[in-house]
């Protein structure tokens, strides 16, 4: 019992504060707040070196909320890495953050923020004007199965797994349909005529 009153006396001061011995014995008020401070640096913007490290940093600050600056910032940077500045050796660095983006948006019940992302990056990928995005939406995005968040993921979000699986395929832009029709029409024109 002595030894349990010696080791309570050395953890708490004669008011009851919480104490932290020091070298030599002498004991220290603690900062009752200590266990909530974080020495990490606060990462206030999504970078192209680490963009998904970044991002999860973002997310992770308590000081603030940071949801939309990174989900805004890793957007930035999915973009450029596909665009004209990027190309083909960016494509995984690409798919990395459209995972973590997925991710983020899952975990703070924001699946219509990602499934709007996903719905206009399908579309700007596989415009007429695309150069290479054709491609990482075939390799990257129906290869590794990314789609839209459902309503079994998210509460929030309207979007069947029937639909997500569905938003996956490749479907042809509207010009293309417009021109597939007009060819199919002028061929069946040739043949009427025989």
């Amino acid at each position: 019992d002595e030894v349990q009153e010696e080791t309570v006396t050395r953890l708490f001061d004669k008011d009851g504060k919480i104490v932290r011995a020091k070298d030599g014995g002498e004991a220290k008020v603690a900062d009752p707040t200590s266990w909530f401070k974080d020495d990490k640096p606060k990462v206030n913007a999504v970078g192209n070196v680490h963009p998904v490290e970044d991002f999860w940093a973002m997310l992770d600050r308590r000081d603030k909320d940071m949801f939309q600056d990174a989900v805004d910032g890793i957007s930035k940077h999915i973009l450029t890495f596909l665009g004209p500045l990027g190309g083909p050796e960016y494509f995984d660095k690409a798919l990395n953050c459209i995972r973590a983006l997925r991710e983020g948006c899952l975990k703070n019940s924001q699946g219509n923020n990602f499934n709007a992302f996903l719905t206009q990056l399908k579309d700007d990928l596989l415009s007429d004007d695309a150069d290479f995005s054709e491609e990482f939406w075939e390799a990257k995005i129906q290869t590794n199965s990314i789609t839209l968040i459902t309503e079994d993921e998210d509460m929030t979000c309207n979007v069947s797994q029937k639909d997500a699986e569905k938003f996956l395929l490749k479907q042809e832009s509207k010009s293309k349909q417009e021109l597939r029709k007009a060819l199919d029409e002028d061929l069946s024109d040739l043949s009427d005529m025989d």
